[in-house]
């Protein structure tokens, strides 16, 4: 599976996984090609402890597994 251009926090369900980071962070609307070009370096609006630092990893971890391509959004299955 990969996410277009413009999927967000919100279309692939991030914020629901991380709500706490969703809740702190400074991109909420930012798109995954923004993201993808900040290198999803997230910025937050106050230091993480070291729960929110773990579930940052987890986030990183499933954001990477990714491709991000030009393709408008739409759910698909690569076999």
């Amino acid at each position: 599976m990969g996410m277009g251009a413009g999927a967000g926090w919100r279309p692939v369900s991030l914020a629901d996984k991380f709500p706490q980071l969703y809740a702190i962070s400074e991109e909420q609307e930012c798109s995954v090609a923004i993201m993808t070009q900040k290198n999803w370096r997230l910025t937050f609006r106050r230091w993480l402890h070291e729960e929110l630092q773990s579930q940052l990893r987890r986030l990183q971890d499933i954001v990477h597994r990714f491709n991000v391509n030009q393709v408008k959004d739409r759910a698909s299955w690569d076999w």
